[in-house]
């Protein structure tokens, strides 16, 4: 356990595993098909997938879209200073919805959803990220 985790415990705040994460997200609303956990590069750290969902994606193509998602995130901070950072990142295509939700240790979360996604939920589901105390 790494320091900041013992300090945020001491003072009663449990952060969750990669896997209780994911599980807490896609559980957060029925039209969320997936979450990743990815690195800075785009290596995912965690993928799950919603029982009975097929990827839109093939698999040889998930890193493709793994490493976009991570340069969209890299390339959006240069801008923190003067916008402040950035709550969600959202891409709208006919069939699905992408979120993507920068954390301060340039790790992000992908949650992809069904198209036309409400734009409130998901802000809720960012204060859902921000609440839960993430443990990488």
């Amino acid at each position: 356990m790494s320091s900041e985790s013992a300090k945020l415990e001491s003072v009663g705040f449990r952060p969750v595993t990669k896997e209780s994460f994911s599980q807490r997200v896609i559980k957060f609303d029925k039209r969320i098909r997936s979450c990743s956990i990815l690195d800075s590069q785009g290596n995912p750290l965690q993928i799950l997938v919603k029982e009975g969902v097929t990827s839109l994606v093939p698999k040889s193509e998930n890193m493709k879209l793994f490493i976009q998602m991570a340069l969209g995130v890299g390339m959006d901070k240069m801008w923190n200073r003067q916008m402040g950072i950035t709550r969600h990142i959202v891409i709208t295509r006919e069939k699905v919805t992408l979120a993507i939700f920068p954390l301060a240790d340039a790790k992000s979360i992908l949650v992809s959803a069904e198209p036309l996604f409400p734009a409130g939920r998901l802000a809720k589901l960012g204060e859902f990220v921000d609440s839960m105390g993430l443990a990488l």
